[in-house]
């Protein structure tokens, strides 16, 4: 991977060589009543995804309560259901996308966080959706 993200200009630059395609991503997504985020967020994920070597699956954890909204503990359930068959996570959110054909969702070798490069939605768009505030995100592996 280019770790410059300078140096990125586009989907070619995201990776050096193929990722090892041996590992397996689930990115795990906590969600309650964001039905127009989660449509835009899957179409969005799996068009990054599409010409990228990474095995991946998209986890979508939902909260279907009227209690206060506990995204560390959808969390956790998610893990817990996806840890057997995946080998390294990404803990997302449903109203983020990367914003930028140069973040790095390959295996790590170590934890690493995302962040610098995803916005949360908040401004229109050309897709409808929103885009704004900088938020944080992290990879994780076992």
């Amino acid at each position: 991977m280019n770790t410059d993200s300078r140096l990125c200009q586009g989907p070619e630059d995201r990776y050096d060589n193929a990722p090892d395609s041996n590992h397996t991503l689930a990115i795990l997504v906590p969600f309650r009543n964001r039905e127009m985020h989660l449509q835009a967020f899957s179409q969005m994920m799996h068009a990054f995804f599409q010409d990228l070597n990474i095995k991946f699956s998209i986890h979508v954890i939902e909260q279907d309560d009227k209690h206060i909204f506990n995204r560390a503990k959808l969390l956790n359930i998610g893990f817990n259901l996806t840890q057997s068959n995946h080998d390294y996570f990404c803990l997302h959110d449903v109203d983020t996308i990367p914003a930028s054909p140069c973040v790095d969702y390959s295996y790590p070798e170590k934890p690493r966080q995302l962040g610098v490069l995803i916005q949360k939605f908040g401004k229109t768009n050309t897709m409808n959706i929103t885009l704004t505030e900088n938020i944080r995100n992290a990879i994780l592996k076992l």
